[in-house]
């Protein structure tokens, strides 16, 4: 960061988001379907704008309106570009994410968008995706794309979660019949879970790690962010 007024350091991923937020265009997106993964985690599914375009990894800022409040949140996409819709996976915390929870089909959301720099890089022809919780929302966008262009990308992925049922999107997941996609779960709180219990460690990454040398994004809680650098850190990555 450069130096501003004052003495202050200058923030320009600051300045630059809250560039694009106010020129940005405004978009209404209309709700085509909900689904609910468990009493805490839902899909919700918008109709895409004909115009709009985005890459696997972003995100859109909602303005929600609700009983005349304008309630503001960013979402990651989770669906793809290859998809004809717009799709987020929310857990159920706080007050936006309760409301949208409720909203009835056919409701129009406003936002603006897409934002962000943590998009699939398609130069890299090993991946490594480490998720936790919801933060495997902008991995399955990337995943899908992948899988639907063809892209000739080896992807491994680890996803941690509270319990089985946490694990957003373990089915569709666990059904992609590719050799160049495999998939670890974990969970930290279900003794009944067949796989892998506790959390992502040292041991877990190193014994499933082929390649040292692949792209890694991390995404969840920023607890399990910091863990997972540490690990990464310890394998000299």
């Amino acid at each position: 960061m450069e130096p501003g007024r004052y003495g202050r350091p200058i923030n320009w991923d600051k300045v630059r988001f809250y560039k694009y937020f106010l020129f940005e265009k405004l978009m209404l997106f209309s709700l085509i379907e909900r689904k609910w993964h468990n009493e805490e985690h839902y899909n919700l599914k918008f109709r895409k704008p004909e115009d709009f375009d985005f890459k696997p990894g972003q995100y859109l800022t909602v303005r929600f309106n609700y009983n005349g409040e304008v309630l503001p949140r960013a979402f990651s996409i989770s669906s793809s570009p290859t998809e004809k819709y717009i799709m987020f996976t929310i857990k159920k915390e706080g007050r936006i994410s309760e409301k949208l929870g409720d909203i009835e089909i056919g409701s129009e959301i406003e936002a603006r968008g897409p934002f962000g720099l943590f998009t699939l890089d398609e130069n890299f022809k090993n991946i490594i995706f480490i998720a936790g919780g919801t933060g495997i929302a902008p991995f399955r966008s990337m995943i899908k794309y992948t899988l639907d262009k063809n892209l000739d990308i080896n992807i491994k992925l680890f996803y941690s979660a509270r319990t089985e049922k946490d694990l957003l999107f373990k089915g569709e997941f666990e059904k992609i019949n590719n050799e160049k996609f495999s998939f670890i779960s974990v969970v930290t709180r279900d003794e009944n879970f067949k796989g892998y219990k506790g959390r992502i460690d040292l041991n877990l990454l190193k014994e499933n790690i082929d390649n040292i040398h692949s792209l890694f994004y991390i995404c969840g809680p920023k607890d399990f962010v910091s863990h997972i650098k540490w690990i990464l850190n310890k394998l000299d990555v």
